[in-house]
């Protein structure tokens, strides 16, 4: 859970975790960047079927998708998700990944650096 998006990233519940399955049986045919499919689609779809998700809660599945191995090289861009075979495709995506949280580990450091600063600003010594 991250903290101040409790109610975002907190764990799967247990309807959450029996659409899964059909969330992976939908996305694992999305085979390549033209096969892509937005979250938009895929909430317009179980709604559709009676089932509200959250957008928060559409990423939050989709992570536990990725972070347990359910689809292999499933990536996202402006498109949407789709599973890469591309080699070249997935290293770029890796690449993206990895420079978000360097921005997100950047971004920490400054708050940091600028908490410190005004309490020294604060401070009568």
């Amino acid at each position: 859970m991250i903290t101040n998006f409790e109610e975002e990233t907190d764990e799967l519940s247990k309807k959450e975790k029996e659409l899964i399955p059909i969330i992976v049986d939908g996305l694992k045919v999305k085979i390549g960047k033209s096969q892509a499919v937005t979250a938009t689609v895929i909430i317009k779809a179980f709604r559709n079927r009676g089932t509200k998700i959250d957008p928060a809660r559409m990423r939050k599945m989709i992570n536990y998708i990725r972070i347990n191995d359910l689809i292999p090289c499933l990536v996202s861009s402006h498109k949407g998700y789709h599973v890469s075979v591309d080699d070249q495709e997935i290293l770029e995506y890796r690449n993206s990944l990895r420079e978000r949280a360097a921005a997100i580990l950047a971004l920490e450091e400054a708050i940091r650096r600028q908490q410190l600063g005004r309490n020294k600003q604060n401070s009568m010594f």
